[in-house]
């Protein structure tokens, strides 16, 4: 299913379920589970009881594109162009910098 599919589905669901929240909840809550990513990887990399966490880092990137999504969909934009349009931003930039080894997940 492509990411406009994805949001056209999430969003009537969310509209449904909660009706349509302000801009600014929908932005605070892109904030919120961007924390929650944040907080799994601190768990993960401390090995918080003895574990991988990376099945919650996982959940966690889900919820933040979900909450995204959302937020795209209240502004009337397509998460999928935005991304299509980021990534390539992306690849049209050459950095010199320092690279570094990140150790495994």
């Amino acid at each position: 299913m492509s990411l406009d599919s994805l949001q056209i589905t999430a969003s009537a669901h969310h509209r449904r379920q909660f009706g349509d929240p302000p801009l600014a909840i929908r932005g605070l809550k892109v904030g919120e589970e961007a924390g929650e990513i944040q907080a799994a990887i601190v768990r993960h990399l401390s090995r918080r009881d003895g574990r991988s966490w990376l099945p919650e880092i996982e959940a966690e990137i889900g919820d933040t594109m979900t909450a995204l999504l959302m937020l795209a969909d209240s502004l009337g934009l397509s998460l999928q162009e935005l991304t299509e349009q980021a990534v390539a931003k992306f690849l049209a930039r050459e950095w010199t910098v320092d690279k570094f080894e990140e150790e495994a997940p």
